[in-house]
């Protein structure tokens, strides 16, 4: 049996768009930390507090890059999946290529 080769293009799930601006993180965070599939037990609760806080948080940018460095996301079928933002954010299949 051949296995599919994942791909940002074909695999990454669109998270949240740019149009959020500065409350991507804090929409993320508040909307997803009771699901399931997003794993949070190495972030720190600290950073959660201060990305639900707002941007207005002193500490909002850092934690939310902390946030996006440790979470993990597993789908039904256990592919797992990390954040990247680049103005959009996006769960991207570990071992997946980010492309330049």
């Amino acid at each position: 049996m051949k296995t599919k080769k994942l791909t940002f293009e074909n695999d990454a799930v669109l998270i949240a768009d740019s149009h959020h601006g500065q409350y991507i993180p804090q929409i993320i965070v508040a909307g997803e930390i009771n699901n399931p599939a997003w794993d949070w037990s190495a972030v720190d609760q600290d950073d959660i507090n201060a990305v639900i806080s707002g941007p207005e948080n002193e500490w909002y940018c850092e934690a939310w890059c902390n946030i996006e460095s440790n979470v993990k996301i597993t789908d039904e079928n256990g592919l797992e999946y990390f954040l990247y933002q680049n103005d959009d954010v996006w769960a991207v299949p570990v071992g997946v290529d980010i492309p330049e």
